[in-house]
């Protein structure tokens, strides 16, 4: 028998030699359920909000290596979410695309001081996106059309059966090695049942005021990935939508979300980072991370009608880019633009918010390709112009952050905060800026 790996987050020495049957330091059993050995961590937890481990488990009953799930802070709402883990992958059939979930794979392991739960799940071999990113790759606009349609078709699976998965991101979507794409890890998934919608219905009427009522739904999901309702506890499918729109900018454009500058409307400004992505593809794409959820696509079905036409209206879009077009279209631009600017020269305060929004869009469109003390200065003068726009004050701490620049980033995202209280991604930068810094407790306030 191989040497073992103890599960339990408390042991001292969980690397277990030999082919003892239990732990030498704690006593925890080395092999589960009486099938299951553990072979070695792929994950463990990395920060004190997490409660959960990932091993390599070999199955011994059909000697096939698996994947185990371990919850070690067990909680009453911890093991229902990791049981809802369980039912939905053994209902979901989509083999190499989901993780099925062995038929007897979820079950409590006895340790010295508490039960610990845990879960076993088929393994599927390959790389996440997340690894593909590290390693320098950017996607090219064919195979992100070919990824969006292979995500589209598991997501009709998952949404068919009246789930849909909450946290999707580079880091839950596995590349195998024949090229196909799997998603996993379902443990923010939710049913949508009669229930959740009638907390859905309620929670709308209340505006989530009382986090405690009986009414409530949990929030989860990830900062740069999540879309705005799912992190105030309004999820629904079209949140999926969301998350694979922002995978895809992050994979395109190699830069995080939470690194991109923002719209005043809250819409992601990305599309000079991903220079090979064709206007309808990258309307499609921003339609699909819409921050109102309404103004996105109602279903798979819908965005794969959209996909059968994107080639032809990418076709056509080269056409009308041609060198000819674009003269014409110039000369169009700046009759209307001159048009414009009388027109509003009559509305002085109107024209001052206007110029502060366009001073804040040049900035970040210098910010994006690297024009950075030129994108300082128009963020300046767009708060000279209009001291509330909140756009400005955060690309402009973004930018300071990337400088190293703490107080100005700091200065301006509280800026940020005292004028919008409830900004969650200005709390996640605050966060993320103090964790660069190994000032762990006040990261952790602010992620909290």
């Amino acid at each position: 028998m191989n040497a073992g790996w103890c599960i339990n987050p408390d042991c001292s020495q969980p690397h277990q030699p030999g082919d003892a049957e239990r732990c030498q330091w704690c006593g925890t059993p080395l092999t589960l359920n009486d099938r299951y050995r553990v072979r070695v961590p792929l994950q463990t937890r990395h920060h004190p909000f997490s409660a959960t481990a990932v091993f390599e488990v070999l199955d011994q009953s059909v000697n096939q290596v698996k994947i185990l799930k371990v919850l070690g802070e067990p909680s009453r709402a911890r093991i229902a979410r990791l049981e809802h883990e369980y039912e939905a992958l053994t209902l979901l059939d989509a083999p190499g695309r989901i993780p099925r979930g062995d038929l007897e794979g979820f079950f409590p392991v006895a340790t010295p001081t508490h039960p610990i739960y845990c879960l076993v799940m088929e393994k599927i071999e390959g790389q996440t996106l997340q690894q593909w990113l590290d390693a320098g790759n950017r996607l090219s606009q064919t195979l992100a059309l070919n990824w969006l349609r292979q995500l589209l078709d598991i997501l009709a699976i998952v949404h068919g059966r009246f789930y849909f998965h909450r946290d999707i991101k580079p880091d839950n979507l596995i590349l195998r090695p024949d090229g196909q794409l799997a998603l996993i890890d379902f443990g923010a998934c939710r049913r949508i049942s009669e229930t959740y919608l009638v907390k859905l219905r309620m929670g709308e009427t209340q505006h989530y005021t009382s986090p405690g009522s009986s009414y409530g739904i949990t929030a989860v999901g990830t900062a740069g990935y999540s879309p705005p309702e799912q992190l105030h506890g309004r999820g629904v499918p079209q949140s999926d939508f969301f998350a694979v729109a922002r995978t895809l900018v992050h994979l395109l454009s190699g830069r995080h979300p939470t690194q991109l500058p923002v719209h005043e409307s809250g819409q992601l400004l990305w599309r000079t980072q991903a220079p090979q992505v064709a206007k309808p593809f990258a309307d499609l794409i921003d339609e699909l991370q819409a921050p109102a959820w309404r103004k996105r696509p109602v279903d798979t079905e819908t965005i794969l009608n959209r996909l059968d036409r994107l080639p032809r209206q990418i076709h056509r879009h080269q056409v009308l880019l041609s060198l000819q077009f674009r003269w014409a279209i110039g000369v169009s631009s700046v009759l209307v633009g001159l048009s414009s600017l009388w027109t509003l020269h009559a509305f002085a305060t109107y024209q001052q918010q206007s110029q502060a929004r366009h001073f804040a869009e040049q900035g970040a469109q210098q910010q994006l390709t690297g024009e950075l003390d030129a994108a300082r200065r128009n963020y300046q003068n767009a708060l000279n112009l209009d001291p509330t726009l909140l756009v400005a004050h955060n690309n402009l701490a973004l930018l300071c952050q990337g400088e190293g620049n703490l107080s100005c980033a700091v200065q301006h995202y509280q800026a940020v905060l005292s004028l919008d209280p409830h900004n969650w991604q200005t709390y996640y930068n605050l966060g993320n800026l103090y964790d660069e810094q190994g000032q762990f407790k006040k990261a952790a306030g602010y992620y909290w």
